[in-house]
């Protein structure tokens, strides 16, 4: 089946960013890996690309060629793959096809730097979807975390709200031990990064907070399963039972229809 127009030219960009050819812009990553690209398609998607390659301004323009301090080959490559596809993990790079859950927040903070918010939004959402779509083995969730909150400004708060919120979720498998304390854990980043204890601990007591209006009510009904109330109207005094733990004010008697408050303090044995 043929390819609509869109795909048709984001393999074709693909293809051109493999071979290298036409290019007229050299971009070095910090591993050394030399990557042939192309200004007016980078330049479109980052303004770091933009001013680098400014004539005049910066040697890097004149030259036509960059080196870059962030991002190791993998991340990189994917970067590029970005800027010339709008999607990245399609090709094989080094033996591995995909984008494993530390390369999603890698590219986040290289993307940071690069200026390309695209590609954080593509990051972000993809480092969510890989936590709730797979089963996370061995220290990839705590090596990703630690990357998260030794590399991202505090201000930036995308990637640590998620960490956190699956942590809080998924606690008892998250801080487990792993056999022979072998490899990293989240109790060692939090000993690592004291910001990661400080607001897990906020999380837990803002959550116990949430939770005490609705300990409260169930201490006062001191039982469970169904509550019998009865109606305090003169013509009714109905007495019936309701199994939320709070009946909400403004409930109206079954019987007689005349709205009440403070059932709860209406209560029958």
């Amino acid at each position: 089946m043929a390819k609509n127009p869109l795909e048709a030219l984001r393999a074709g960009l693909g293809e051109i960013l493999q071979s290298g050819a036409y290019s007229d812009l050299i971009v070095q990553d910090k591993e050394g890996r030399v990557h042939k690209v192309h200004k007016a398609i980078v330049c479109a998607h980052s303004k770091f690309f933009q001013k680098a390659c400014e004539p005049g301004k910066f040697k890097e323009g004149e030259e036509s060629a960059i080196s870059l301090i962030i991002g190791d080959s993998i991340t990189i490559s994917f970067l590029l793959e970005f800027l010339y596809t709008l999607d990245y993990g399609s090709h094989p790079i080094g033996g591995q096809t995909g984008a494993p859950l530390l390369v999603h927040v890698r590219l986040y903070i290289a993307a940071d730097f690069y200026d390309i918010p695209k590609l954080k939004e593509v990051a972000a959402t993809r480092f969510q979807y890989s936590l709730n779509d797979s089963s996370l083995t061995g220290n990839e969730f705590p090596s990703a975390v630690e990357d998260i909150y030794n590399n991202i400004p505090s201000s930036d708060r995308v990637l640590r709200d998620i960490a956190l919120q699956f942590i809080m979720d998924n606690d008892s498998a998250c801080l487990e031990t792993l056999p022979d304390n072998s490899g990293l854990t989240i109790t060692d980043v939090m000993v690592k990064v004291p910001d990661l204890g400080k607001e897990l601990a906020m999380r837990v007591l803002a959550e116990l907070n949430r939770l005490k209006p609705m300990k409260k009510a169930a201490d006062r009904w001191n039982c469970q399963g169904f509550r019998k109330v009865q109606c305090q109207t003169p013509t009714c005094f109905h007495i019936w039972a309701d199994a939320r733990v709070i009946i909400p004010d403004g409930t109206p008697c079954p019987k007689c229809w005349v709205p009440k408050n403070d059932w709860d303090s209406y209560q029958v044995e």
